[in-house]
């Protein structure tokens, strides 16, 4: 158990600075883990109420529905943004990709309070990242 590691390392005059440091930054993880995916979930559902069935998407050429797609579901949030602006695939790529720029987001505006190149652009995205850089 944990508490047989740390009572081994207190018998053993061994510093617990590095075990408490990685304790810390895995708490910082943790929580900015939480807020990526707050920050996605904001922009999911935006895109969940758009109405996109005019767009086909048929297997023949995704070079040109997908863009029409992804920028009628992304549309108004950071997720078309980061699209826009050559961050993630034209087609809007996929939930890992959204994870790790929100993420991105994330670690930043938490740790050392600034928005880099992932930034609200709606009214709730831009209230969560206040909310998270007051607390």
């Amino acid at each position: 158990t944990l508490e047989r590691v740390f009572g081994f390392l207190l018998d053993h005059n061994i510093s617990l600075a590095g075990l408490r440091l990685v304790e810390f930054l895995s708490g910082v993880v943790l929580i900015a883990h939480w807020a990526a995916c707050g920050f996605f979930l904001l922009a999911r559902l935006k895109s969940s109420r758009a109405d996109c069935s005019d767009i086909v998407a048929s297997d023949d050429n995704t070079n040109e529905w997908a863009p029409a797609l992804a920028e009628c579901l992304w549309e108004g949030t950071w997720v078309y943004k980061q699209i826009h602006d050559g961050k993630l695939p034209i087609d809007g790529g996929v939930t890992w990709q959204h994870y790790i720029r929100s993420f991105n987001w994330a670690l930043p505006t938490l740790v050392v309070v600034v928005i880099g190149d992932v930034i609200p652009t709606t009214s709730p995205e831009t209230l969560y990242a206040f909310l998270l850089m007051a607390i």
